[in-house]
């Protein structure tokens, strides 16, 4: 940006903005100019219109008589008393036409003269009227000339005479024209000025989005940790923010990214590893070992394919249509979960303990799936004969109301150490008892919450046992709880 020329030869933002600015200033300012321009033009124009007339009201004055002089008794008379009585402005000329000829022109000394203007005498005698005062407008090698035509009658005498008054226009319009080149030039300057603010401004106001394009061309999936600096709150700081924050999404994910692809490369590893061993030492000439390797390659595949299908759902987790919320009765849910908890283990006692007849916007499927991994995970760390107990409660009112999904067991219980560590991937707890797993499962279940606007917690003592507490926002008015068991 920044007056740079933009791909093939584009302007850039900063001057186009320029271009479209001084364009909008210049039309405004010109059209400004052009207005008055034409307000003085028209204002001079009327001035000399008013002094035409004035000059058609000396000669009635004449034509009628006064105290001083009686009424002219012909038409020459006429003329030459008008030429003695009236005297021409500084920028006018005036003539006497006799019978269509040139006769009479004052004495005063005249800005230009009408009579030795042929072509002009010729216009007068044609646009003259004998009935009618006649104004016009000419153009001649003087320039513009404004006139009028007043005809001469007088009773008796049958001649035909015409009285010209003409003003040259350029000494009267010269006024407008220079508030018009002022006016031009005042606006060339303004234009100026408004180019080169205008020039610092734009690249002041653009330079977060000249940043955010140096700073894009800098980046790579591996270096995603810079952001631009945001200055003020305007519209341009805002937009700022929000790419600091796309960029901030955007290293967490590719961050996620990488930690997965580490891990399931690394949980991969293993399995293959192990097929690959078996089936390289394979000895086809022993039917019992081909049945060994056989049944341990397909376990190792099925394990691959429960890991494969884990990531699938932590991957969905990410996305918005992960969990789609409906209102569900939680004791109704919970009732639900216990025939498919039971079928986990028929060696556990299960138990459901519901503080709350609550109706709360879930995903039922995606919640039930939640409960299920962590009764599983109650079936693989407790032993057989003891309670696992799924539970639920509400807790604070309106809109700081929660929702808490609970498993609880009597097993060997999670270590204080572990128990920050163990809702991430792939991590599992040293209990020395060989208890497999991928891993992912609490992962699961975490995500599940997470995309609920909730959380999941484990309360957990060493050899008593652990409660695992899924909590969910639930706002509501209304807050109504019921206690109720289930054996």
């Amino acid at each position: 940006m920044g007056g740079r020329h933009g791909h093939g030869g584009q302007l850039s933002v900063r001057a186009r903005i320029m271009l479209a600015i001084l364009l909008v200033a210049a039309i405004g300012m010109g059209a400004s100019a052009v207005a008055v321009y034409l307000v003085e033009r028209r204002s001079a124009l009327n001035e000399v219109d008013s002094k035409l007339l004035q000059v058609v009201e000396q000669l009635q004055s004449i034509a009628a008589g006064d105290a001083m002089a009686r009424p002219p008794a012909s038409v020459d008379e006429f003329l030459s008393t008008a030429m003695q009585r009236i005297l021409p402005e500084p920028n006018e000329s005036v003539l006497g036409v006799l019978n269509g000829a040139p006769a009479f022109v004052p004495d005063a000394q005249l800005p230009f003269r009408i009579d030795q203007d042929e072509k002009f005498v010729d216009l007068l005698v044609t646009a003259a009227d004998s009935e009618s005062v006649v104004t016009g407008t000419s153009v001649r090698p003087i320039g513009a000339v404004r006139y009028v035509i007043v005809p001469v009658v007088v009773t008796g005498d049958p001649a035909a005479g015409f009285y010209v008054s003409a003003y040259s226009l350029d000494p009267v319009l010269k006024g407008a024209t220079e508030v018009l080149r002022t006016s031009l030039i005042v606006a060339s300057i303004a234009l100026l000025m408004i180019g080169v603010v205008g020039w610092f401004v734009a690249g002041r106001l653009l330079r977060p989005i000249r940043l955010l394009q140096e700073t894009a061309d800098r980046m790579t999936a591996a270096q995603l940790g810079e952001r631009i600096p945001v200055h003020g709150n305007d519209d341009v700081s805002r937009l700022t923010r929000t790419v600091n924050a796309l960029i901030a999404r955007l290293e967490q994910a590719f961050g996620a990214q990488r930690r997965l692809v580490d891990d399931v490369s690394h949980e991969l590893r293993t399995p293959i590893t192990i097929i690959r061993g078996q089936l390289e030492l394979l000895d086809g000439s022993r039917p019992d070992r081909v049945d060994a390797v056989r049944a341990m390659s397909l376990d190792e595949l099925d394990r691959m394919s429960a890991l494969v299908s884990e990531l699938s759902v932590l991957a969905e987790s990410g996305m918005r249509d992960f969990v789609v919320p409906a209102e569900t009765s939680v004791d109704e849910l919970l009732s639900s979960l216990l025939e498919k908890a039971k079928s986990l283990s028929s060696a556990h006692v299960w138990r459901i303990r519901s503080d709350t007849d609550a109706v709360v916007a879930l995903d039922p499927t995606r919640v039930a799936q939640a409960l299920l991994q962590l009764a599983q995970n109650a079936v693989k760390y407790s032993e057989p004969g003891t309670t696992v107990m799924l539970g639920a409660e509400t807790a604070g009112a309106g809109a700081q109301r929660e929702l808490r999904l609970w498993v609880r067991d009597q097993g060997i219980g999670v270590p204080a150490d572990q128990q920050e560590l163990i809702f991430g991937r792939f991590h599992r707890v040293e209990s020395g008892r060989g208890i497999e797993g991928s891993g992912l499962g609490l992962s699961i279940v975490s995500a599940i919450a997470a995309a609920h606007g909730g959380r999941v917690s484990v309360d957990s003592e060493h050899g008593i046992g652990s409660t695992f507490t899924i909590v969910i926002p639930a706002p509501t008015e209304d807050d109504d709880n019921n206690e109720s068991e289930d054996g």
